[in-house]
């Protein structure tokens, strides 16, 4: 079942509260979809738009619901619907603007169809342009504008039209009826509050928000999810929000029939099992397409975009590193080096050794250092740092001479055979390490030199073949981890897009980089490239 705030009363006039239940305009409301909208696309083109039960019920309680004292008013002023992609939603979109145009008996109707930019207003427009032009009725009573991307009754006064967060020219407007197509696409709140505050002057306003889940959670539409959730725990304390979402639940099973029916509910009709089976079997052999399954087609809100790590993989590579019987054992290292006065990461990568029946297995050991001032201002680094996880240099910036003399007593321990830097960030610090013996390596942080040790990363997760201790920094990081790709299927690790700090993760995959790369020949060593 659903999370839902939708009630549709088995008879009419039923109460509750300050509201009245009118069936007579709920069924109007339901059999004016299949009269006037057609499918435009899709397994089911040019038939009528007849509602799902699923879609009748929240129909039904949107339009069925009525002050008590003044019937004329519908009880709901915004809805919320959050459902998994394939299952209809632009068109459901497109259709209720349509309806909020010539279908609600409202004398000069402003209906606003809101999408994140540009090029997404022109899809929300095509699915009302060509319902419009298929169907008979619809052409007689409306005129679509493709110019300027409106529809417009031809007798009296009303219009339809789309905006995008690209414009801020939607001050002014009083809108009767706004449709929000996919509200996690929206970068920023500014649009969201600029209509949600437009309809202060209107009667019988509707905010419809029709959206599929996201990954921002400082986002909108993760606040206004957070809303609804609340709603459905407890409706009396919002009256006025109708909500239902489809998604799947911690420890479902993804495989299963009834969980893919749970955030599917027009599966078997617009979205098949065959094809979310594809869809799960691609993910099983590309763990970094997991997130994007679940997010889209099980609605489930993730962490960030696309995210590379499986985790209950990663957590099932934390046995014990021994840091005693690893001294004096040749190692890789790589450095991703903070800047001004963020996170340091050395990672060390420590190839499996023949003699020491280690079946395949690369141990490593991560070393992280941040300025304590930073570490004073962030509660996870204080957190980090009273675990002993996390060293702090002095001062407000990163200290690279206090990070060097570090290093140098890591080498006095370990073999350091290589210690991998990036060439942009580490120039100065890799030849001061270098005057001091150790080997250092440029690394570029581009996909020729990033792709094959992110890749083989995965590959050794994956395989169980890597045991890093269970490191709770080095988990956030890896938890945080976002990848990008380009069109030939080259990897690295984006910065940028990831949901927060990655540097363990990025020194990690340099020192596997070079830990695998084949061409360093160490007694004693197995290189995955040998």
């Amino acid at each position: 079942m659903p999370l839902s705030t939708v009630q549709v009363p088995k008879r009419s006039g039923a109460v509750d509260g300050d509201y009245v239940y009118r069936s007579g305009l709920a069924d109007a409301a339901v059999a004016w979809f299949p009269k006037y909208i057609r499918h435009v696309e899709g397994r089911m083109v040019g038939q009528p738009f007849a509602l799902r039960p699923w879609q009748a019920d929240y129909v039904r309680a949107l339009y069925g619901w009525r002050l008590r004292s003044n019937e004329e008013l519908m009880r709901y002023r915004r809805g919320f619907l959050e459902v998994s992609r394939g299952n209809g939603k632009s068109m459901s979109a497109a259709a209720m603007g349509i309806k909020g145009l010539i279908g609600d008996g409202v004398a000069a109707p402003s209906v606003i169809g809101a999408a994140t930019d540009r090029a997404a207003a022109g899809i929300v427009f095509s699915y009302g342009a060509r319902a419009v032009r298929a169907d008979p009725e619809l052409t007689k009573k409306l005129k679509v504008i493709d110019s300027v991307k409106r529809i417009i009754r031809k007798s009296g006064t009303g219009t339809y039209h789309v905006l995008s967060s690209e414009a801020p020219r939607a001050h002014g407007y009083h809108p009767t009826r706004i449709i929000f197509d996919e509200l996690h696409t929206q970068p920023d709140r500014e649009l969201y509050d600029v209509l949600a505050t437009s309809q202060i002057t209107v009667d019988n306003p509707l905010m419809l928000m029709i959206t599929t889940a996201g990954y921002d959670r400082h986002s909108i539409c993760w606040e206004v999810h957070q809303e609804a959730l609340a709603a459905c725990q407890n409706p009396d304390a919002f009256p006025d929000f109708l909500v239902t979402v489809y998604a799947a639940e911690d420890g479902d099973d993804i495989e299963d029939s009834k969980v893919m029916l749970k955030a599917n509910p027009n599966l078997g009709v617009s979205i098949m099992e065959s094809d979310l089976r594809l869809q799960i079997e691609k993910a099983k052999r590309n763990p970094a397409f997991l997130n994007a399954v679940m997010r889209l087609h099980y609605n489930v809100w993730t962490s960030q975009d696309t995210r590379w790590m499986p985790m209950r993989e990663w957590d099932a590579c934390s046995g014990m590193v021994d840091e005693e019987a690893l001294k004096g054992r040749p190692c890789f290292a790589g450095l991703d080096l903070a800047q001004v006065s963020d996170l340091t990461a050395l990672a060390l990568v420590f190839p499996p050794d023949d003699d020491r029946d280690d079946n395949g297995v690369y141990d490593v050991l991560v070393r992280f250092w941040a300025p304590e001032e930073t570490i004073a201002q962030n509660a996870l680094y204080q957190d980090f740092f009273r675990r002993g996880l996390l060293r702090s240099t002095p001062g407000k910036a990163t200290d690279f001479a206090f990070i060097r003399q570090e290093i140098f007593s890591l080498a006095s321990q370990y073999r350091i055979v290589e210690l991998a830097y990036d060439r942009f960030y580490a120039a100065q610090l890799s030849q001061e390490l270098e005057q001091e013996g150790i080997q250092v390596v440029p690394f570029g942080q581009g996909f020729k030199d990033m792709s094959a040790p992110t890749k083989e990363l995965m590959r050794l997760v994956l395989d169980r073949r890597v045991r890093h201790g269970g490191n709770a920094c080095l988990r956030w990081n890896a938890d945080n981890l976002v990848v990008q790709q380009d069109p030939a299927g080259n990897v690295k690790p984006n910065k940028e897009k990831s949901g927060s700090k990655v540097d363990g993760i990025v020194a990690l995959c340099m020192a596997i980089g070079r830990a695998t790369a084949g061409d360093v020949s160490i007694p004693g060593i197995v290189t995955i490239g040998a």
